[in-house]
Parts: C-alpha cells; sequence; structure tokens
C-alpha cells in the first residue's frame, strides 16, 4: 500500500525532475518571445526594462504570471542603477496595447510592495491604452491599488514615471502622482481620453499631442518635469536622475568623487551679479561657478522659467538649488513658480 509520503515524494520527483524543468525553460522561451513593438515604440517592454538598468542585472519577477493566454501586459522586476537596487514596472504595449487588466494592476502592485518594503527606488515605464475594459470593475479595483501605493510610496521612496507612449484613462493617473514624469517629445501622451471621444463630445478635431503631449505638460500643466527627443534619451534621463536621489528617506545620500566646478565660471563669479537690481543676468553663471563641472540636472526647465530648480553637486554632495531667473520675467515668483 502506497502511503502519503510516498505520494508526495512521487510528486515532488514529478515536479522537480528533468522533464518539468525542461517544460518550464520551453514555456520561459515562449513567453519571453520578442513581439515587434507597433506604431513609433521601439522596443519592447523587456527590453526598456533591461536597458534602464545596469548590464546584465535584470532579474524578473512572475515572469510566468500571465491573463489567459495573452499575458499581464507588464513586466516587472529589479535589477541596479550605477550599483545601486532600483524596482522597474515596464508597461508591454504589444499585449492588449498594454492596457491594465486585473492581473496587470496585481502585477504592479506587487512590483510596488517590494520597493517599499526594501526601501528602492521605482521607475514606471509607461506605455498603456488605461483600463482593460473586458476586466470590467476588477481593472478599476486594481487601478485603485496602484494609486493607494503611489500615496504610500510618496513618503517613502523616489518614484520615476517615464511616459514612452500614449496613456491614456487610468494609465495617466499614476504617473500625475510619482515625484518625477519624463516624457518623449512625439510618442508619448496623457490625457483622460483621446482625440475620437474628444471629437464626439465637443466636435473638435484635435491630436492626441494637443490634448496631452510632452509639449502640454512640461510647459503648461506643469504635470511633466523634463521633455527628451528619444526613448533613450528618457531611460538615461531616468539613471542620471537616480544619481542625485537617496534609495529612501533614511539613507544616505549618493556621494561621488568631487569634480572641480568650471575654473572660468568659477573666475567670473564676482562680476556675474550686477550692484544695481535692475540690470538682468543669468543665474545660470551662479550655478556653473558653484556646482561641480558637469553635475546638473534641472527639472521642469520649461514650465515658469522665471524659477531653476536644479539638482547638482558641491564637493560630489547632491544639492538642490531653487533660484530666481532675473532674465525670465525679472525672476518674479507668479502662481506657476
Amino acid at each position: 500500500m502506497t502511503s502519503s509520503v510516498d505520494l508526495a515524494h512521487q510528486s515532488a520527483q514529478q515536479t522537480n525532475g528533468p522533464a518539468h524543468r525542461d517544460a518550464l525553460e520551453q514555456r520561459r522561451q515562449d513567453r519571453f518571445t520578442r513581439v515587434e513593438p507597433r506604431g513609433a515604440r521601439t522596443f519592447t517592454g523587456r527590453e526598456r526594462a533591461q536597458m534602464l538598468l545596469d548590464d546584465g542585472t535584470f532579474v524578473e519577477i512572475s515572469p510566468l504570471r500571465t491573463a489567459g493566454t495573452s499575458g499581464s501586459g507588464v513586466v516587472i522586476g529589479w535589477g541596479l542603477v550605477d550599483g545601486r537596487p532600483v524596482v522597474v514596472a515596464s508597461h508591454d504595449a504589444a499585449v492588449a496595447s498594454g492596457a491594465i487588466g486585473a492581473v496587470f494592476a496585481e502585477t504592479v502592485q506587487r512590483a510596488q510592495r517590494l520597493a517599499i518594503d526594501q526601501g528602492y527606488p521605482i521607475v514606471y515605464i509607461n506605455d498603456s491604452g488605461g483600463a482593460r475594459i473586458h476586466d470590467g470593475v476588477h481593472a478599476l479595483h486594481g487601478c485603485g491599488g496602484i494609486f493607494t501605493n503611489n500615496v504610500i510610496a510618496s513618503a517613502t521612496i523616489p518614484q520615476i514615471s517615464l511616459i514612452l507612449g500614449p496613456c491614456a484613462g487610468a494609465a495617466a493617473y499614476s504617473p500625475a502622482l510619482t515625484d518625477w514624469t519624463i516624457m518623449v517629445k512625439g510618442q508619448g501622451q496623457m490625457f483622460l481620453t483621446g482625440p475620437d471621444i474628444v471629437k464626439a463630445a465637443t466636435g473638435e478635431d484635435a491630436t492626441a499631442d494637443e490634448i496631452g503631449g510632452s509639449a502640454l505638460h512640461t510647459s503648461k500643466s506643469g504635470v511633466a518635469h523634463l521633455e527628451v527627443e528619444t526613448e533613450l534619451e528618457a531611460l538615461e534621463a531616468a539613471r542620471d536622475l537616480l544619481s542625485f536621489l537617496p534609495s529612501h528617506v533614511g539613507a544616505p545620500m549618493p556621494v561621488r568623487e568631487a569634480v572641480p566646478a568650471d575654473p572660468a565660471a568659477v573666475a567670473r563669479l564676482p562680476h556675474v551679479v550686477p550692484e544695481k537690481s535692475s540690470i538682468i543676468f543669468d543665474v545660470n553663471d551662479v550655478l556653473d561657478g558653484v556646482l561641480d563641472a558637469g553635475e546638473r540636472f534641472e527639472i521642469s526647465p520649461t514650465y515658469a522659467p522665471s524659477v531653476v530648480t536644479v539638482l547638482g553637486r558641491i564637493d560630489g554632495r547632491p544639492v538642490a538649488i531653487v533660484a530666481n531667473q532675473p532674465k525670465a520675467r525679472g525672476g518674479i515668483l507668479d502662481s506657476k513658480a
């Protein structure tokens, strides 16, 4: 008579034997088959995540988690950026246009919980058509969970959103709740409803860029903080931004070897600020003489230009600078500034 122990042993052999491992590997290969992105998209969700991180460090979480045969539409995992752990959630627009379904939302929430619990920064690579209609209220409930975690994380870890494709409806809310948003010109948009619905409701013809393009959000609404030309620039900007930030609220600042400020800019410092306040000067000339050479990241350069907000380094230590810009409207503080 076969005992329960024998049955358990047989089951373990079946699930851990060579045949099972081969089947698992085949599933992974099938799951990872490259699906060519559509439209202006250059890379897949998985490739974007890998390119963001240091070479060979990306570790995917829940790679076999699917919603039916088409997958969850998001790739999550963690890796290193300049040797520091970072969590990434990358939308896969090749699966249902990256629409947010119940499994998609649950997967993103898992990445968020990992980042919050471990104290790691998280980067969201957004390219989604909004909530998945077929999942109904389950998709909306999942979106609410993502937004809740955005708020929880905002007090503890850095959150960066990259907008690399159209983000409609529910997909546009999460980036607005994160700390920094970077958009690709002509490719990334954020809006609640697209051009077709706008035309049906108002009769007006408007392009996706006019409704929610990078120029609108970086210069007028202020929802986004930086506009770049390509996906590669967006990924590199995220890495650059992370280099100035601690991993979490209690972590030390990332200190680098000090790089002297530009000697020519330092020599000009005594003459930059005029004695008369009526004379206009460029505050960037002051920053060039104070900050370490090449160590500078400007936030919202085209929004409220009368104020300059910069992350930089002094003697290798990260600093944040907010400065009036006399060159733009006399450096006034208006509602945007």
